[in-house]
Parts: structure tokens; sequence; C-alpha cells
């Protein structure tokens, strides 16, 4: 079965690929509250990384709205490309505590800002992956 991720990075398509090493650049920590943005990004390196440590209450009503082109409150959304036919330009995930996603760092992506209660507080990560040569 194809992956969602298959149509924006072609190694995730089951393809096998091989690397020497990874190095991890930095490691760093966010914690977000209602109403606090984080603008759409892309990250250093060629993989980038989001683990989920905690996720808010978001009020079920606001979650239930979808706003700027299908981006829901609260949710993380990896974006490529402009509005073309037949083709999907957003991908869209609600956040779980301990999920991990794992990326290339050109991908632009932006944890929507939500309304409710809690806080969301992630670990994000750069690597760069390499040959010994």
């Amino acid at each position: 079965m194809s992956s969602p991720w298959s149509a924006i990075w072609p190694a995730l398509s089951g393809e096998t690929l091989h690397a020497d090493r990874v190095d991890f650049d930095v490691f760093w920590v966010v914690s977000q509250y209602a109403g606090t943005p984080s603008p759409v990004h892309f990250h250093s390196g060629d993989v980038a990384g989001v683990l989920y440590l905690k996720v808010p209450e978001i009020d079920e009503t606001e979650e239930a709205r979808s706003y700027i082109a299908g981006r829901q409150p609260g949710y993380i959304n990896f974006l490529i490309g402009g509005k073309q036919r037949l083709s999907r330009s957003l991908i869209s995930f609600k956040p779980k505590v301990g999920e991990l996603y794992l990326f290339p760092g050109w991908l632009l992506h932006v944890a929507e800002p939500f309304r409710g209660s809690g806080e969301r507080r992630s670990m994000a990560f750069n690597a760069v992956v390499g040959d010994e040569s």
C-alpha cells in the first residue's frame, strides 16, 4: 500500500536507502499554548523530525473547522508546491503523544495554533545523512 508520504518524499515509497552514518545536528523542545502559532518553515539538514511529548485538549467545535485550504487547528501540516489539478499539496495530521514524524529538511510545514486547554510540547531535530566516503 502506498503511503501519503511517497508523493512528497519518494524515498518513503519502499525503495531501499543506504547511509553509512546519520549525524544529529541539533535538538530542541518547543512548548506552545492556545493561540500560539508556529509559522510555515523548513529545517536545515537532510532529515528533520518532531516527536510529540504533550498534546492539548482541542475544542471539538474548533477542531471540526477547516480553514486556510484545509489546515485544521492544532494539527501539523506538511506543504509542497502550489495548488495543482489532480495533486495534493497538503498533508495534515492530528498529533498524538509519542508520535514521531520524520521528513526531509526542505519540506515546508506548520503547527497550527489551537483553542483549548493544555500544552503542545514537542522535541524537534535536524540530521545529516552521509556516506563514509
